[in-house]
């Protein structure tokens, strides 16, 4: 019965910021939804353990990232199927009208520009530290690497945002 309780405690302060991120990377509703919870699965599955429940938001995050990545990975194999066959599944449609609303705004659109041009590490530490609002010892337990060099690769990645921002005028 407690790890009911704690398992919900640590739900409800995680599930509005988890399911924003993961909606934020994937810009699909329904995966984003089956991706977060698969991840509070996951979390309940491990609460046991102590580093789970210790460090339980970048743990939770961490698996997000990962499920993300599998994610990418399923859909563009799915598309470059799709493309050698010539077929247009409603996932990519969905996709493309989440998309198209997002790029109607102009400064997002040139932001969202720059942010493309990032290396997919850099992607993600600046989604973790500006979009997620995780401290950088939260994204050090996530990425796997010292909190000093998270802030490094996170001020490493601002400067090259500006820079590429700064371009694109």
């Amino acid at each position: 019965m407690q790890k009911n309780k704690e398992f919900y405690k640590i739900y409800k302060s995680l599930k509005r910021d988890l399911f924003s991120y993961v909606l934020f990377r994937v810009k699909n509703l329904d995966q984003a939804k089956d991706i977060v919870a698969d991840v509070f699965a996951k979390l309940y599955k491990n609460l046991d353990k102590q580093n789970v429940r210790r460090f339980a938001r970048p743990w939770a995050f961490r698996v997000a990232y990962n499920e993300i990545i599998d994610f990418t990975r399923k859909a563009y194999y799915k598309k470059n199927r799709s493309l050698q066959t010539n077929e247009v599944s409603p996932e990519d449609d969905m996709e493309e009208k989440i998309t198209a609303l997002i790029e109607n705004n102009k400064k997002f659109n040139k932001l969202q520009k720059c942010i493309k041009k990032l290396m997919p590490k850099e992607q993600g530490i600046l989604e973790l530290r500006v979009y997620a609002e995780l401290p950088y010892r939260a994204i050090s337990v996530v990425l796997n690497i010292s909190e000093s060099a998270a802030k490094m690769r996170f001020n490493r990645t601002v400067n090259k945002l500006k820079k590429l921002c700064k371009d694109e005028k």
